[in-house]
Parts: structure tokens; C-alpha cells; sequence
């Protein structure tokens, strides 16, 4: 995250953040098929190997092709250069000693926290208890619980692709960094939610699939509102930013799938935990009042003219 806001202006933000979202969701979609497949023919030995592998050869092109400052890339012209410079809004600075204490008196710095906390919950049903979900409860074979299973991640990876091209847009007709952050956010959590607590009350195996999707691909409006709001808001102080939102994303990971086979176990139903668990959705616009991302937490305002097509 901090690699993009070094080498995106803030007009192209979001769609850099979609881009690098959208890869994630889409190598999660891939992996699964690829692995099972690589059993089959090979052995699970095999697929540890494979993944390791692509690991290291990734981490080497990252070494010899990244650079911090996009000034100092060899295929980055000097135009080029300015023109992320510029768009930037900033210069590139190095956080100073005590920068977590000063970020933690701000309101701002906890609700970014908060709310990816909630994000994170609800995605904790795709990510670990669907495909349990279909077995148990809709009585899938494995075959079509691995195919089905993967749709929801389909449309997140689909929707973060639309809406980071949706943020710069706002950005760009109205200049208001708020409007194509924290709308768009909100949207995703309500959305989400709904969604979500009316496919438990589906009994075709298609509107419940439809209305997953849908809840799924909700976050990615919020995905992309998080990370690029977390660039706006930390200045040089963006790694300890995202890092502490981050935090309490692992958090909700590590509760949220122990919760959601706590509340089965009390209420005696999935649809009875997952509504539950849609009231993440309700807390998370409610959170996202605190957030603004156009004052910036170190009380330094972005200055620079986005260009606002009427």
C-alpha cells in the first residue's frame, strides 16, 4: 500500500489499489482449482513445492524491479516522474519517532481499525465456513461446493476492478477526496449486510448463490474506500496506517471464524449466526462517520488541484 501511494497521484489512487486487490482476490479464485489439480496428477507434496517456487521467483523480480522513489526507477522518464510527484500531493518523507503514539490520539486512526475489523468479520463466512456451509447445510457434494465456492470471490474480484475506476471518478468530478471514500463505503457495508441476511433465507441453491455474490462483491466497494483512505489519511506515517488497519483485520480473522461456530452452536442455525454477524454491516457505516480521509491525521492537507470535469 505504501508502494502505490508512492507511485500513483492521488486521481489514480483507487484504481491502483483495485488493481492490486483484484489480483489478490483473483489468485485466491486460482489457487484452489490449480492445487486440487496438482494433487491429483502429483501429490500434495507437489503443490507446497509449486507455490514456494512462484514465491521466490516473485520476490526476486520485486527486488530488481521496484524502487521506493519512482525517480530513481531506470524506465521512468522525467516527465513521468513529475507527473507522479506531482499527483502525489505530497513529498516522500520517512515517518518520525513517536509517530504510532501521535496517530493513536486521533478518532480517525482507531475507526480505520474498527471498521476493516467489521469488513473482515463478515468475510470470514467466505474465506473459512462456506464451503461448510454448502455441505452441511444445502447438502453439496464436494465437487460442486469447490466450483460454487468460488463465484462469491469472482464478483469481489469483478466489483474492486469497477470500483476503483468509480472512486477516481467521483474524485474527479467533484474534487471531494470524502465523497469517493467514504460513500462508496458505506454503501458496501449496507449492501453487503442485506444481501447477506437475505440469502440465509433462500431455498433455491441459485438466489442463494446470486445473493452470496452479491454480499461478497459489496466489499469490494469497501476494500478499495479502506486502502486508499488509509493513503490519504497517513502521509508519511501510511505504512504504520495500514499496518495498524491490518492488525485488526488479522484480529477479526482469528475471532470471526470461532465466533461464527460459536453463534451455530447457540442459535442451532446458520441463518441465525450469519444474521448475527451481519450486524458487522450495520456497525460499519456507523464507523465510517469518523472518517475523513481528506484531513489527513498528521493535520497536513493534501495540496493539490484535481482536475473536475462538470
Amino acid at each position: 500500500m505504501v508502494a502505490i501511494k508512492r507511485w500513483f497521484p492521488l486521481a489514480e489512487r483507487a484504481k491502483g489499489n483495485s488493481i492490486l486487490l483484484g489480483a489478490l482476490y483473483l489468485g485466491r479464485v486460482a489457487a484452489g482449482p490449480i492445487a486440487a489439480a496438482v494433487i491429483v496428477a502429483l501429490g500434495w507434496k507437489p503443490v507446497f513445492m509449486m507455490f514456494g517456487a512462484a514465491g521466490a521467483v516473485v520476490s526476486i523480480c520485486w527486488y530488481l524491479g521496484f524502487r521506493d522513489d519512482p525517480t530513481r526507477h531506470p524506465l521512468i522518464g522525467t516527465s513521468e516522474a513529475e507527473l507522479i510527484e506531482q499527483g502525489r500531493g505530497e513529498a516522500i518523507a520517512r515517518p518520525q519517532p513517536g509517530t504510532f503514539a501521535r496517530l493513536a490520539r486521533s478518532s480517525q486512526f482507531w475507526a480505520m481499525g474498527l471498521q476493516y475489523f467489521c469488513v473482515v468479520m463478515i468475510m470470514t463466512f467466505y474465506t473459512t465456513w462456506l464451503p461448510t456451509y454448502l455441505s452441511q447445510e444445502r447438502h453439496l457434494d464436494i465437487t460442486r461446493v469447490g466450483g460454487l465456492s468460488s463465484l462469491p470471490f469472482m464478483a469481489l474480484f469483478l466489483v474492486v476492478l469497477v470500483a476503483g475506476r468509480l472512486a477516481d471518478t467521483i474524485l474527479r468530478r467533484t474534487g471531494s477526496i470524502w465523497m469517493a471514500r467514504v460513500p462508496p463505503a458505506m454503501t458496501g457495508f449496507v449492501v453487503s449486510a442485506i444481501a447477506l441476511t437475505a440469502a440465509m433465507q433462500m431455498t433455491s441453491l441459485l438466489w442463494l448463490m446470486v445473493l452470496l455474490c452479491v454480499s461478497l462483491g459489496a466489499i469490494g466497494l469497501i476494500m478499495v474506500s479502506i486502502w486508499s483512505s488509509a493513503q490519504d489519511l497517513g502521509g508519511s506515517a501510511t505504512g504504520v496506517v495500514t499496518g495498524w488497519t491490518n492488525c485488526w483485520g488479522n484480529g477479526a480473522d482469528a475471532v470471526g471464524a470461532i465466533l461464527l461456530a460459536q453463534l451455530v452452536a447457540w442459535t442451532g442455525t446458520w441463518a441465525g449466526a450469519l444474521l448475527a454477524l451481519a450486524g458487522a454491516g450495520i456497525a460499519g457505516p456507523i464507523i465510517w462517520l469518523f472518517v475523513h480521509p481528506e484531513r489527513p491525521i498528521d493535520h497536513r492537507p493534501l495540496k493539490m488541484e484535481i482536475p473536475v470535469n462538470v
